[in-house]
């Protein structure tokens, strides 16, 4: 069984054929999701039947701002021109995952006992890969 640590992971994001490396991040996600149909019909009985409907995924993204970051910028240059990126998470060297999509928020928050922060979200528009399968 593999495991992978936390430390090794990092993210690339950026406007469709110039990925460039986000820095100061220190988490990501990924989340896949399979919106289900709902079959049931009357008489049916009470327990819900499901059949599967159409793939989708998100990210996002966190870590600490830092206004001079390339890959920061392009996030914030994205959502702003509203241009579709390519992201790539990786969990460590050549695991990673991989997809085209539109950044759908960003967030800055700067508490006043703290350290400024930034978060993106990404909603996936095709296929997501993984270079696992």
């Amino acid at each position: 069984m593999s495991t992978f640590s936390g430390y090794d992971g990092y993210i690339h994001v950026g406007a469709a054929g110039a990925a460039g490396a986000v820095g100061e991040m220190n988490t990501w996600t990924v989340t896949v999701t399979n919106g289900m149909n709902d079959v049931g019909v009357f008489g049916g009985g009470i327990w819900g039947q499901f059949k599967p409907g159409i793939n989708t995924w998100t990210s996002s993204c966190a870590g600490f701002f830092d206004c001079s970051d390339p890959g920061q910028a392009a996030i914030l240059d994205a959502i702003q021109a509203g241009d579709q990126v390519e992201a790539y998470y990786y969990v460590s060297g050549s695991k990673y995952y991989y997809g085209l999509g539109y950044v759908s928020s960003i967030s800055t928050d700067n508490p006043y006992a703290g350290i400024a922060s930034f978060s993106a979200d990404i909603q996936g528009t095709a296929d997501l890969y993984d270079s696992c399968a």
